[in-house]
């Protein structure tokens, strides 16, 4: 960076990552840092899936790096990815990787969409349901206008992922809900019930 006619913003073959991408995804705070610093470093490039640096510091759950971009305002929080990765936002894919704790940072900005949905139909409650999350399950269904037996573009709701993956945790809020109907059943016809059954979760077939 020292040297002069640099390019800062250069872009590798295909995936279009620039070294703030790179460096981003892979949770590498100090260049992130070095980087962001300098005013001709683009904060918010997107790659070939139309994915930004915070994007990837998020779905991989650097945490620290996630806070080192929202600290930029320069940075967009609630960037969509393309169609390639669902149109993902990434809040979604730090609850879709089960990274908590960068969900709680991403929230407390106050400029992300905790309603919205990918292009599959996915929430954010939907993806905390999936991990057994209680804690962001609780947060979202506290939320007005929080929509708690939302249906995915498969049929599926919140209930229904956390039944799969024995999530009794997140399932214990949502069964408290009078809005959530234990027995939706998704494009196959499949219940909650059904689910857990499948994978063999004794406890949540005891609770549905």
């Amino acid at each position: 960076m020292q040297q002069e006619g640099v390019d800062l913003n250069t872009r590798a073959f295909r995936y279009l990552w620039t070294p703030l991408s790179l460096a981003a995804r892979n949770g590498h705070y100090a260049v992130c840092r070095l980087l962001l610093a300098r005013d001709v470093v683009e904060p918010n490039p997107r790659d070939s899936g139309g994915r930004t640096p915070l994007s990837w510091a998020a779905g991989n759950g650097h945490v620290n790096v996630v806070e080192l971009f929202l600290s930029d305002c320069r940075v967009a929080p609630d960037s969509r990815a393309s169609w390639f990765y669902k149109g993902r936002t990434p809040i979604m894919w730090a609850a879709a990787n089960g990274h908590t704790a960068v969900v709680k940072v991403l929230l407390g900005t106050g400029m992300v969409d905790y309603g919205s949905n990918d292009d599959d139909g996915r929430t954010i409650l939907s993806y905390a349901a999936q991990h057994g999350s209680s804690e962001l399950v609780k947060q979202a269904l506290a939320r007005k206008g929080i929509k708690a037996n939302w249906r995915d573009q498969t049929g599926r709701t919140a209930l229904s992922w956390a039944a799969q993956n024995g999530q009794t945790a997140a399932i214990e809020p949502l069964l408290a809900r009078n809005d959530v109907d234990p027995n939706s059943t998704d494009n196959s016809d499949r219940t909650p019930l059904s689910w857990a059954s499948q994978y063999g979760h004794e406890p949540v077939v005891r609770m549905l």
